[in-house]
């Protein structure tokens, strides 16, 4: 199911009868991460794919360093550090904020994050297999 407009009630009904469902965000001021963490803990899954328009998560942003590192594996603890050290400016996003970092850490799910202009990243990583970044809850 592709919803335009929905509520977290929808999304779990849907969820309940087996559905797939993709769906920006839901509530005004409200990150696309944190819903999807929202819905993902809702929903009681143990991992969320997260398809993005980079390979992954990054050291620091890539599009303003040549030197940034994807990294294959990262803790929300250290994602933490990461984003400590960012330089927020107006505008700007990074993939994860505090309230989705909080999210994954309070539900404890592993969160894997694609580059999902390339439709067969979700699908390796639907199938389990190594693809972008995993984000582990933890220190």
């Amino acid at each position: 199911y592709i919803l335009p407009r929905a509520d977290v009630w929808e999304i779990k009904r849907i969820l309940s009868m087996g559905g797939l469902v993709v769906v920006g965000g839901l509530a005004i001021g409200q990150s696309t991460t944190a819903t999807a963490a929202v819905l993902a803990e809702m929903s009681g899954a143990e991992e969320l794919i997260y398809a993005t328009n980079v390979e992954g998560v990054y050291n620091k942003d890539p599009r303003r360093h040549p030197d940034a590192k994807l990294l294959k594996e990262v803790t929300v603890g250290e994602l933490r550090r990461i984003l400590a050290r960012a330089k927020a400016a107006a505008g700007t996003y990074p993939l994860f904020d505090e309230v989705s970092l909080d999210i994954i850490e309070r539900a404890g799910f592993r969160v894997v994050v694609v580059d999902g202009r390339r439709v067969e990243n979700i699908e390796i990583a639907m199938r389990g297999g190594r693809v972008g970044t995993l984000v582990l809850p933890g220190p």
